[in-house]
């Protein structure tokens, strides 16, 4: 917080205590006296808590606050700031904000005029709900997504000073955010669909304004979204060319962007992480010039050190397997730095996790089990840290499987159960179910795994000739019932 913004509201809290805590103040002269010098002893008990760094008491005073005087702008102008600034820094505490309340003080605000310029109210709101849910996603599991949607439709349509185009814009950005984070919790079809529509809203408004950088790479995300969700399905390289060719267009523009070349390295690690073989020199040398860029920047990127380091790994794995140990350190030495720079950062984890496992499902047998125990210990570091998002569970529990295939037979039913119980947190928190009926497949129980498997079937999680691949259905191959629910799903 600014250190203006400090002495205001140091001034307003001596205000405040020096108006309801002495003796002057009258409480005879009006009914609502009371209520009133506990309104303002709450705000003032708020603002106090928030510059004391008391996040909890901070926001428990000003919902109080606001319950004993609805109509204040005050309490609700100071509680949405709060809640602002709470998730910029990115605090601990995940389970103190509610969204409920979040949707209320903004639609209050706008219903009473309270913000001069609605243009800029709308934007503000929008960017609000959407860093938290980013920042914190287990609590986006249960989101009323087509409120959300809906209310995107009404400021589409709200008169702004930008004009019509101004509108179609923020209704590109944001509607692409919402269903983005909303396909981890829906069906893979559902999600196509949705991510086809908003594609057609980019493309009307790409129409009218072709070279608009912003929405240019919103396309290439919601491009790469796409083919991460139909490439095992209908081997799409029609869009991997696009994809490409827009990372190439991006590399030619003059517009330097640290967010923006970190976002098109990550997306394009994304499809490497498909295990395409198609166009897979050109994708990794991509990576590599999006990151240099990124280090020109600013060579402290904690998110172009993640990248680098996963990137090393690919290059190894993919374009120099004799020297894949030089490639493996130079790996590690990245993610060290990283660690040595933010060692609370849940994404550094998460990919370190991940990058390993990939490696390890692929090394010699006798190095298997010290890979798999360090990506264990770095998924389990960011559970802790980001212990809502389904993806961390989804992905040890695929590890700890994979490594369980490799271990001796009276360790496998201990590692297979374990795996179960992380797909289970994951589907808690809106993964869908694949990986349990594989967990249940493998420790032999035949009713759960094959009730769970014909509802990803139902549901085209998978296809059928990925299940037949998979190993963890290898024992089933000649069960008449899995036979009869793989014929039913088949093409």
């Amino acid at each position: 917080m600014q250190n203006s913004k400090i002495i205001e509201r140091q001034n307003i809290i001596r205000d405040l205590r020096n108006k309801f805590q002495t003796t002057s103040y009258n409480h005879t002269k009006d009914p609502n006296s009371i209520q009133k010098r506990d309104f303002g002893l709450c705000l003032a008990n708020g603002l106090e808590a928030e510059l004391e760094g008391n996040n909890k008491d901070a926001y428990i005073y000003y919902s109080k606050s606001i319950e004993l005087n609805e109509i204040n702008s005050l309490a609700r102008h100071f509680r949405l700031d709060f809640i602002l600034n709470f998730i910029e820094s990115k605090a601990n505490s995940t389970n103190i904000l509610s969204f409920d309340q979040i949707m209320e003080d903004c639609k209050w605000q706008v219903e009473n005029k309270e913000e001069p310029n609605p243009k800029k109210f709308h934007e503000y709101q929008f960017l609000l709900l959407f860093k938290y849910y980013f920042t914190y996603r287990e609590n986006s599991k249960g989101a009323d997504y087509n409120s959300i949607l809906q209310s995107l439709e009404q400021k589409k349509a709200f008169e702004i000073s930008d004009g019509q185009d101004g509108a179609d814009k923020f209704y590109c950005i944001f509607t692409f955010a919402v269903i983005n984070i909303w396909s981890y919790y829906i069906p893979r079809k559902v999600a196509i669909n949705k991510f086809n529509s908003v594609n057609v809203s980019i493309l009307n408004y790409l129409s009218k304004t072709p070279n608009d950088i912003e929405i240019l790479d919103q396309r290439y995300k919601l491009l790469v979204s796409l083919f991460a969700k139909t490439y095992h399905f209908d081997n799409n390289i029609q869009a991997l060319n696009i994809i490409i060719n827009l990372a190439k267009a991006r590399l030619k523009n003059d517009v330097k962007d640290e967010e923006s070349y970190n976002e098109y390295a990550l997306y394009l690690l994304m499809i490497l992480g498909l295990g395409i073989h198609e166009r897979q020199r050109e994708i990794i040398t991509l990576v590599s010039e999006f990151c240099y860029r990124t280090n020109e920047i600013n060579p402290k990127s904690i998110n172009n050190l993640i990248y680098r380091a996963d990137l090393s790994i690919y290059y190894g794995m993919c374009l120099d397997t004799e020297n894949i140990d030089k490639y493996i350190n130079q790996a590690n030495d990245l993610y060290l730095k990283a660690e040595s720079i933010d060692s609370k950062n849940p994404k550094l984890y998460s990919i370190w996790a991940y990058s390993i496992s990939r490696y390890a499902k692929e090394a010699p047998i006798k190095k298997k089990p010290e890979l798999y125990a360090s990506a264990f210990g770095k998924y389990r570091k960011a559970t802790i840290l980001e212990p809502g998002c389904c993806q961390n569970y989804f992905n040890w529990a695929n590890s700890i499987i994979q490594f369980a295939l490799t271990a001796d037979d009276d360790l496998r039913q201990r590692y297979f159960y374990d795996a179960s119980q992380k797909y289970l947190m994951a589907i808690e928190l809106g993964r869908p179910q694949y990986g349990l009926s594989r967990a249940y497949a493998l420790m032999k129980e035949e009713d759960k795994a094959l009730s769970l498997l014909n509802t990803r079937l139902k549901d085209e999680e998978i296809l059928p000739k990925h299940v037949i691949k998979d190993p963890a259905w290898k024992n089933y191959l000649d069960n008449p019932k899995f036979k009869v629910i793989l014929d039913k799903y088949s093409e």
